[in-house]
Parts: structure tokens; sequence; C-alpha cells
């Protein structure tokens, strides 16, 4: 299990909009991951949260459990997001958290065993944005992961 602030370091690198919308990560463990995001650099014109915003939330959560869970098993892989279902329920005047929910233990072991024999497999991630005591958003992500080597930045 990754501690918070290297998993927010790393995803910076790798994936820069997590830097530049001030993601950083709040918990990592088997049952969810905790993605923060805060308000000021991720508001649109309404003085609510960007919708691009919260959706590149809810898609990096479900990521980052799919890769922390990978990094647990020792399997190195690529992850990257095959589809995507993301529903709006209100709008958010305030600091954002996606809370990525383990899937069911199935779906996680067919993934294992399509990476274990076919060097790739999938599953699908729920993720809950939050902001304060509201539901932003509901988001479904359909994830691929690959043995080949991802791709490492400097």
């Amino acid at each position: 299990m990754s501690d918070p602030v290297e998993l927010t370091e790393y995803l910076q690198r790798v994936i820069p909009v997590a830097r530049s919308m001030g993601i950083r990560v709040v918990a990592t463990g088997a049952e969810e991951v905790r993605l923060e995001a805060p308000f000021a650099p991720n508001v649109n014109d309404h003085d609510s949260a960007f919708a691009g915003s919260v959706s590149s939330l809810a898609i990096l959560a479900g990521w980052t459990w799919v890769h922390e869970f990978l990094q647990r098993e020792s399997i190195r892989a690529g992850t990257v997001l095959r589809a995507s279902s993301l529903q709006f329920r209100t709008a958010a005047r305030g600091d954002l958290v996606a809370i990525a929910h383990a899937p069911d233990p199935r779906d996680v072991d067919r993934m294992l065993r399509g990476i274990r024999k076919f060097g790739r497999g999938r599953v699908s991630v729920r993720v809950e944005v939050r902001s304060g005591d509201d539901l932003v958003a509901e988001h479904e992500g359909d994830y691929a992961a690959g043995t080949e080597d991802p791709v490492e930045r400097p």
C-alpha cells in the first residue's frame, strides 16, 4: 500500500492534470481510495465545480484504486479507462472528495485471472464524488490493465 504523500507525488508526475487540479490522495486501501481536490482551481463560471474537474477526479480515483490493487498484488501493469458513465446529482460549491469503492471480489478475481492467463484483464470501479455532505456525482468506470510496461516519466 502506498503512502498517500508518495502516491500524490506519483499521480501529479505521471498525470499532469492531477497537479493542475490540486488533487491529493487522502487515503488508500483495499476497500477504498479517497482523493481530494480543492474548489478554487476547479471552479466554473457559475461559481460551482467545473464538470470536467468532477469527471477527472472520479476517473482518477477509480484508476488509482486499480493501480494500487495491482501494486499490492506485485503486478506491473498499465491501467487505462475503457468505458465511463457519470451521473451528476447536484452542483458542488466547495472542495471535492472522490471515493472509489472496491469492486466485487469475484470481479477482481476475474481481472486477476485474465492478467495471469492473457496478460490483460478488466474491472469496473464505482466512485462517488462528494462536496461536504452532498453527493455531487456517481461514476462507474471500466478499467483495463495490461502487463505491457507502463510509461514512466522522469
